[in-house]
């Protein structure tokens, strides 16, 4: 017969009331100051170590890395419905959140990061137009791309785009370039009618930032400023802006995160690197992510370059990897590198990339679904 059966309740209970009583003669102060010391030496929370130096004071919610990524349609931005032949008014023939699923597609898990459009995965009708947004306090800018139907009403998507897309669904502020009209003048000259000239350098060095954001990937080269329809007004310290060239200079990228949990790659935030080379700036992105050592960076033509990671780094097991993969290729796309060869990865693919070949730089910036 199984012990089990012969057990006596009541004899186990009597046997219980027997044992001597045991007492805590700690005072309330030194259960107190035990408790606080444990909670003091208990390894705390993990701080995203890729911040963005030259912005970390500028808004209380931190510039942190966010968790490796993705997806941003959470309900806020909807697709725009896909239509066989456009109507008045109906520029965006693409269905946004299947051509962004595509764009984007991942074997990861996503949470508050907003990935980068991958082009080589639209369709032949389809383009992405990269359009600047402020951050919560206005101190920067921060890129958002959009999907769009390729067709020569490019600038006229844009500014639909503008006047409609709320960035505060994502917890931003609206762009610089709202209630702005562009038209093309040239095949490489744009016209910008901006409504009044904002006062401030700031102002000012933050509108041309915005329009060399929008127009160098469209391939323009320069832009002329009206006010008001009125050419010729001085825009501040730049004084007329006619024939302005367009530029955009590598600055390499960090990461912002705002008050909704959302996390954005910026341009900048790296300090001064005016002079640096492809390599250095790579070197300086990866530096501030423990584990992640670049052992070597080499062009293998005008067009390619190869990095290779230290023998220790395992991308797949770091929370930031892919936020510092994207932002190694847009700024080699910035150094007009078309394609990156990775080595030493640690695993085979990582998000939408595959390690075992090339990866074209042609990618976009913080994709947004939009209708």
């Amino acid at each position: 017969m199984d012990n089990k059966d012969n057990f006596d309740l009541e004899e186990f209970e009597k046997k219980m009331k027997q044992l001597p009583k045991v007492e805590d003669h700690r005072s309330k102060n030194e259960i107190f100051q035990n408790i606080k010391k444990q909670l003091d030496t208990e390894p705390q929370k993990k701080r995203r170590s890729w911040m963005m130096p030259a912005l970390a004071s500028a808004t209380a919610a931190g510039l942190l890395l966010a968790l490796i990524p993705m997806i941003l349609s959470n309900g806020s931005e909807e697709a725009l419905p896909y239509a066989e032949e456009a109507e008045a008014g109906e520029m965006f023939m693409v269905d946004m959140d299947e051509a962004l699923e595509k764009a984007t597609e991942t074997t990861m898990e996503y949470n508050n990061y907003i990935p980068a459009i991958v082009e080589g995965n639209l369709q032949d009708d389809q383009r992405v137009v990269t359009i600047p947004y402020l951050d919560e306090q206005a101190m920067f800018i921060v890129p958002l791309s959009f999907i769009v139907r390729d067709d020569d009403i490019i600038l006229n998507q844009i500014s639909v785009i503008l006047e409609e897309y709320d960035p505060s669904a994502v917890g931003l502020l609206a762009s610089p370039l709202k209630g702005v009209a562009m038209k093309e003048v040239s095949e490489t000259t744009v016209s910008v009618d901006i409504p009044e000239v904002l006062a401030g350098s700031s102002n000012q060095k933050m509108l041309e930032e915005a329009l060399n954001m929008v127009l160098a990937p469209l391939g323009y080269e320069a832009f002329n400023i009206l006010v008001g329809g009125q050419g010729g007004v001085d825009i501040g310290e730049y004084g007329p802006m006619e024939g302005w060239p367009i530029t955009s200079s590598p600055s390499g990228y960090t990461a912002y995160e705002n008050s909704t949990g959302r996390t954005f790659l910026v341009a900048g935030g790296l300090g001064e690197v005016t002079g640096l080379t492809f390599e250095d700036i790579v070197r300086l992105m990866a530096s501030t992510t423990p584990g992640i050592v670049i052992e070597a960076v080499e062009e293998l033509s005008n067009q390619a370059v190869t990095i290779s990671f230290g023998q220790e780094t395992d991308l797949v097991i770091h929370e930031d990897s892919l936020m510092l993969l994207e932002a190694i290729l847009l700024t080699a796309k910035h150094f007009k590198v078309e394609e990156v060869e990775f080595h030493n990865a640690g695993v085979d693919e990582l998000g939408p990339y595959k390690f075992n070949d090339r990866i074209s730089t042609e990618i976009s910036p913080n994709g947004i679904a939009f209708r």
